[in-house]
């Protein structure tokens, strides 16, 4: 009888797939790569796509590592070359992929995984001595906690496609391995082909070898139940193998080892007790494993025919949906973000949810402590309707921090989205004790000074731009970009050297010039006049600012020029004196380029590029380093949120407090943004850069405070891209600031002004003109718009420098920086450069007309310089048809001056002496002056002033001795 030869091994232990992996791709790039498209020779599989040519190249490969390997290197724009398995990649099988890489300072590769549309599944980006950066289909680039390595090593990830992740891996030459943690990947079919490619900006270069990926053979069952995990099957007089399971089991995978048979059936019974044929006519392959995938089928018993001896039996439930795919799922239906980056002022933090479908979705929204993950409000229910929801948080409650927003589908897969609340407090600030205004100046862009005030409005000034180069036209590569480095009068004329640089901000390009226009009309400027660097020597002022307190922050050398770099320890260091302290980025641009510079050899650190230290140069030969970790890393980071260290190349500066005991840092951070409220087309279009203000006593411990937070006066997707700080002449410690405010969804960079009373809490004029706002396109001021710390006053004017100025949008310095050559910016190559940013989408694009004059506009685009025209301390004003304020008592004998206009026939402004309740005297004013006597013997003791104003502006008041 032939059930008498069916043997059926049993396992009662956990059950593994023991079978090799199979090599789908390997280059080792000992051949030849001749034509570009033949298969792989002896050493490698696959084929590679892409000619040898200056970008891509064999070498011998170095540091110690034998053989032939491929050099990449960035010449003029961006190149990449593919590579791709002979075979189609097996769908549902887990994989891994290893690249070996030799990076020196400096160097930078990257490679991708992509499907068959050129999407991308994962890849990971390599700035050596960086953090490792991994790509993922929510956040694109973002930072993993891997750093890496200078000199060989190799990048290895398994993906594990159920699960729908990647976990990256870093081994050293000497074998020592450091695995990161899982990222998501995109579910968009399976790889087609990895692509390697240079990283901006030219001479960048990085040595690629080794390269192999591999699937598993069967397909992927890790995490998913085996439901026959301890069964014992039942041999029928057949021969038939019966399978009695515990529950009615979705199923769809049988595994099993050491089979013997031919024509091998099984079949399943449903609930209704029906049999269903889920797998037939299958065969054992070469390692008599019998693995077959079927069509989910809820079964109850399972009878197996056609086979002489099988090993331990595995039916593997269908892979169910994680935690991650279900939010995946829920994120195709609803999108949504909070409106605005960062909370404050406003009542609510309104979180916009838009559902796609055409039903409604219910949903708990709930409030969490992002540290702790304390719930902090009671949970909201709520139904999403079709289109846009608003769900809102009230913050009266919340003190400063971060909040997770978690929104959860209260029925399905229960899938959701987690959103960040950025939350800081901000109160007025008010004037508590007696300021001593002697030889000091009464501004008004806030309340501060006030102790009543009636129908008085607080303004801020627009300026007036003038254009200094007056190119519209890109005419040089050489002399491309222009900044303005020197501002002075001389003989009823305004003068201007400026410099020029190539667009690789190579300094062996930089030139200066010279040209000059009547004070009386600075539309007529001369013809540049290249001159020598001496030129600049006193020239450079700066009117608009004072300092108090200095700052001993520089390296000091010993007389041998040396300079000890070590970490902090307390015991020996004692105290730190922030006045000696230096917050100091490490560039990333390299050396002979305009900002950058050699990586700095410290003791026991070695700094990445891109990285913010806090350095107290405390003697002669000696600097300590305050931390093991760096303040700041530019990059974002992985996982739903950015972390705190996240920060952007935007800087506004450091200073010391009015004591000098706080030294304060301002500089971008990022955090991170989800639809709708990114910007798809901008190069960061998941983040956003938010100055941010960092103080510390300490160089330790740090208080953060975002300044000049977008408002909802602004578009969705308005951030930063830094600000000119400094501390107002005369000012009594007030601080302004022109902040650049990106307004990415329209690709606009205009200049807002901003004022704080103790540096960390910044005001802004919501509701008002920006300062300089950009001009249409086309013009020499569409893009880009930037102040420059000179100024100088003539004649009751103030003149600032304007010194990034020009008609290039935002997103279009992606492929004008670092290009020897501009012909090859065509409709079609930006096309595929911008392919799947929807650059249709940006709301300027229908005025282009299309791609053909988008590329023709970057072919002409250029940077100028300019100059903006403002009166004389009059930044800010307090304004009224009819109104009055009155002043804190205030100190400040001598001499009262009024900054100050009227209009119309009855426009005047009454200013007031008070003392203890009795007017000492009144002084009328009508017309426009910024210097106009109002009393000239002030009183010793403190007094007030009461300004009335009808049809009037006050800019200041002036105390004079």
């Amino acid at each position: 009888m032939r059930n008498l030869f069916i043997t059926v091994i049993l396992f009662l232990v956990a059950f593994s797939l023991s079978a090799a992996n199979i090599t789908w791709f390997r280059q080792d790039f000992e051949s030849p790569l001749l034509d570009g498209h033949g298969k792989g020779q002896s050493n490698a599989t696959g084929a590679w796509v892409g000619l040898e040519v200056a970008e891509m190249q064999r070498v011998s490969s170095p540091g110690g590592h034998s053989g032939i390997s491929l050099l990449v290197t960035r010449v003029d724009g961006h190149q990449s070359a593919q590579f791709r398995g002979v075979a189609p990649f097996p769908k549902g099988h887990n994989y891994t992929l290893g690249v070996s890489f030799y990076l020196e300072v400096d160097d930078k590769s990257y490679f991708l995984l992509l499907n068959e549309a050129q999407e991308r599944i994962s890849g990971f980006n390599l700035d050596a001595g960086n953090d490792l950066c991994i790509w993922t289909e929510d956040n694109g680039w973002g930072k993993t906690e891997l750093k890496v390595p200078i000199g060989w090593f190799r990048l290895e990830a398994d993906f594990d496609v159920i699960q729908k992740i990647c976990t990256p891996c870093i081994v050293l030459p000497d074998g020592t391995r450091r695995e990161g943690r899982p990222w998501p990947i995109t579910a968009k079919g399976v790889p087609v082909c990895i692509s390697v490619g240079n990283i901006w900006p030219a001479g960048t270069k990085g040595i690629v070898d080794d390269i192999a990926m591999a699937y598993e053979p069967y397909s992927a069952v890790k995490g998913r139940s085996n439901v026959a995990a301890g069964i014992t099957p039942v041999i029928q007089e057949d021969g038939v193998v019966m399978m009695e399971l515990a529950k009615l089991s979705e199923i769809s995978t049988i595994h099993a080892e050491r089979v013997r048979g031919s024509m091998i059936a099984v079949e399943g019974s449903n609930a209704m007790g029906q049999w269903q044929t889920l797998v037939q006519n299958a065969l054992p392959d070469a390692n008599n494993v019998l693995h077959c995938d079927f069509e989910p089928e809820r079964v109850s018993r399972v009878r197996i025919s056609g086979v002489e001896s099988m090993g331990a039996i595995a039916l593997y439930e269908i892979a169910r949906i994680n935690s991650h795919e279900a939010d995946n799922i829920f994120q195709e239906k609803v999108s949504g973000e909070f409106y605005l980056p960062m909370y404050s002022e406003e009542s609510c933090g309104d979180l916009h949810l838009f559902n796609s479908t055409g039903e409604p979705i219910a949903v708990t929204a709930t409030l969490f402590e992002r540290t702790s993950g304390q719930q902090v409000q009671p949970p909201q229910e709520a139904v999403l309707r079709p289109g846009e929801n608003v769900i809102n948080f009230p913050l009266a409650e919340l003190v400063d921090g971060e909040y997770v927003a978690e929104v959860r589908q209260r029925d399905g897969d229960h899938g959701g989205l987690k959103r960040l609340l950025r939350f800081q407090t901000w109160k007025e600030p008010k004037c508590t004790a007696v300021p001593d205004m002697r030889n000091k100046k009464l501004f008004f862009p806030d309340e501060y000074y006030f102790q009543q005030s009636r129908n008085i409005a607080l303004r801020a000034a627009v300026a007036k731009p003038h254009n200094v180069t007056r190119r519209i036209q890109m005419t040089d590569l050489k002399s491309f970009f222009q900044s303005g480095c020197a501002l002075y009068a001389e003989d009823g004329r305004l003068h201007v050297i400026y410099h020029t640089m190539d667009n690789f901000f190579r300094t062996d390009s930089e030139k200066f010039y010279h040209t000059s226009a009547p004070l009386d009309n600075l539309e007529e400027w001369s013809a540049p006049e290249q001159v020598e660097v001496s030129a600049l020597k006193g020239r450079t002022q700066n009117v608009l600012s004072e300092n108090v307190i200095s700052a001993d922050n520089y390296p000091k050398p010993r007389p041998d020029g040396k300079i000890r770099t070590r970490l902090y320890d307390p015991e020996i260091d004692g105290t730190p004196n922030v006045r000696q302290m230096e917050i100091k980025y490490i560039p990333w641009m390299v050396a002979g380029t305009s900002g950058g510079g050699d990586v700095p050899d410290w003791e026991g650190i070695t700094p990445p590029r891109r990285s913010t230290w806090v350095l107290w140069h405390k003697e002669p030969g000696l600097s300590l380093i305050m931390g093991k970790e760096p303040l700041l890393n530019d990059g974002l980071s992985g996982g739903d949120f950015e972390d705190p260290k996240d920060s952007n190349d935007n800087f506004a500066g450091q200073w010391l407090s009015d004591d000098g005991k706080t030294l304060f840092y301002a500089r971008g951070h990022i955090v991170k943004r989800y639809p709708p409220y990114n910007v798809p087309y901008d190069n960061g279009f998941n983040s956003s850069r938010l100055l941010t203000i960092f103080a510390t006593q300490d160089g330790i411990h740090f208080t953060r405070k975002t300044m000049a937070r977008p408002t909802h006066d602004f578009p969705p997707g308005t951030q930063h891209y830094g600000a000119m700080l400094w501390r107002m002449r005369g000012g009594d410690g007030l601080r302004a600031a022109m902040v650049m405010k990106y307004m990415a969804r329209e690709q606009r960079i205009g200049l807002e002004l901003s004022v704080s009373r103790d540096n960390l809490h910044w005001k802004t004029f919501p509701g008002q003109p920006l300062f300089v706002d950009n001009t249409p396109k086309g013009t020499w001021l569409a893009g880009y718009v930037s102040a420059s710390p000179y100024s100088i006053t003539v004649d009751g004017k103030t003149f600032v420098m304007m010194g990034w100025n020009g008609t290039p949008y935002h997103i279009f310095a992606e492929v004008i920086w670092g290009r020897e050559d501009f012909s090859s910016i065509t409709p079609q190559f930006l096309k595929n450069f911008f392919s799947g940013r929807q650059v249709e989408t940006w709301p300027l694009f229908k005025q282009f007309n299309g791609w053909d004059e988008i590329a023709a506009y970057i072919r002409n685009t250029c940077i100028n310089v300019g100059v903006m025209e403002i009166r004389e301390d009059g930044l800010f004003y307090a304004e009224s048809v009819d109104g009055d304020f009155t002043t804190v008592p205030v100190h400040g004998a001598g001499r009262l001056v009024l900054n100050g206009e009227t209009s119309g026939e009855y426009g005047r402004i009454t200013v007031e002496l008070l003392q203890n309740g009795r007017t000492l005297g009144t002084a009328l004013f009508s017309g426009d002056k910024v210097n106009h006597a109002l009393f000239d013997n002030l009183p010793e003791s403190d007094y007030q002033l009461r300004v009335h104003l009808k049809d009037a502006k006050v800019y200041c008041f002036a105390f004079q001795k």
